[in-house]
């Protein structure tokens, strides 16, 4: 069966205008090392979880975005991944209204494209998780848990958002 360059470049026409960027394109963005700031939260009151959250999330970062490293290259931007704020109500969280029931952790904040001390790029994240998503509520290190849960979430979102 012969190759049809029509249908070739219509393809990938449609492909383009779908959203779906070319492997090739997404090789391109590479980083010389991933830092995380979780410095914004703690001048909010939230030191506790900032501390988590600076020893946390380093590795869920090199998970999701270890293949874009080239820490040997200086040449290259620095990832920041920004955390702002993080909200985990209790279980039994006593808010009235529409989503009365659906207690929901968040975690704010932005990755953030870093050469030298100009931010080239800044992708905003909000990322919302049930309260319950991390598993039982009673055992002591429920806390640890649900802000690993919300640090996994979102290095994996921030990587979807920045469309690499």
């Amino acid at each position: 069966m012969p190759v049809d360059r029509r249908r070739i470049l219509v393809g990938l026409g449609a492909a383009l205008a779908a959203g779906v960027v070319p492997a090739v394109a997404q090789q391109s963005a590479r980083f010389a090392a991933i830092r995380v700031d979780a410095e914004p939260l703690a001048q909010r009151g939230g030191s506790s979880a900032a501390t988590l959250i600076a020893q946390l999330m380093p590795g869920k970062m090199q998970d999701v975005f270890g293949d874009l490293l080239a820490p040997h290259d200086r040449g290259l931007p620095v990832l920041v991944a920004r955390i702002d704020t993080i909200y985990m109500p209790g279980y039994a969280d006593s808010r009235q209204g529409p989503l009365y029931g659906l207690q929901q952790d968040t975690l704010s904040g932005a990755g953030l494209v870093v050469s030298g001390r100009v931010v080239q790029a800044e992708t905003p994240l909000h990322v919302n998780l049930p309260s319950s998503y991390s598993g039982a509520y009673y055992l002591p290190d429920i806390d640890q848990r649900r802000i690993e849960s919300l640090c996994t979430q979102f290095a994996y979102w921030l990587r979807r958002g920045m469309q690499l």
